[in-house]
């Protein structure tokens, strides 16, 4: 919450007070006029789907999204796999489990801020998503 505030209240716009205004009225004008509360909520209701398209792009896009889509599953059964066994193997009570977990939030925040960018400017793009889906 308070890097939510932080980030509204005190970041500057990156966009220049032309680009912005363009920005909006593109919105406004590509927005659909509606008849009906019913034909709002349709569209709400439906523009999720919509925009999902953008994985019919290319086949990268739809490699992509199905690696991350698996490797989420797989990521949260392996959590909760390795809870069950540090508890039965190694005695570990709701504290050891609450350290590990920080352990890795904090090494992956530093991961992210330190590391990342790095990578990115050393490698590209292509190849850090490659050696993170491996």
């Amino acid at each position: 919450v308070g890097s939510f505030g932080h980030a509204v209240l005190r970041l500057p716009e990156t966009l220049d007070r032309d680009s912005a205004e363009r920005a909006r009225g593109r919105r406004i004008s590509e927005s659909p006029a509606f008849d009906s509360p019913s034909d709002r909520w349709r569209y709400v209701l439906l523009r999720p789907a919509r925009e999902l398209m953008i994985l019919n792009r290319s086949r990268l896009f739809r490699l992509l999204s199905s690696l991350a889509f698996f490797s989420g599953i797989v990521g949260s059964a392996d959590i909760t796999l390795f809870v069950y066994y540090v508890e039965e193997q190694y005695g570990f009570d709701d504290r050891d489990i609450a350290r590990l977990f920080a352990i890795k939030g904090v090494a992956g925040m530093v991961i992210q801020t330190l590391l990342l960018k790095e990578l990115v400017s050393r490698i590209g793009e292509r190849r850090v998503i490659i050696l993170a889906f491996s």
